[in-house]
């Protein structure tokens, strides 16, 4: 099984990334702030996101059996 965490804001952006939520955010020092680390690519990305811009953040489970 394969974590997929979806965030999408109120501009209708929607992020995909590999990995659960909890597994990728990391502290910010702003409260009104959401700071994700990744990999993509073979290579590390930040992404920060103010809360008041999201509109949902889920983590999915996805299977990776290829039947």
């Amino acid at each position: 099984m394969k974590k997929k965490t979806i965030i999408k804001l109120k501009s209708g952006d929607v992020f995909e990334i590999d990995g659960s939520y909890g597994d990728l955010v990391r502290p910010s020092m702003y409260p009104d702030m959401i700071m994700l680390e990744f990999d993509k690519n073979g290579e590390n990305h930040l992404l920060k996101i103010c809360l008041n811009d999201v509109l949902y953040v889920d983590t999915i489970t996805q299977s990776t059996s290829d039947n």
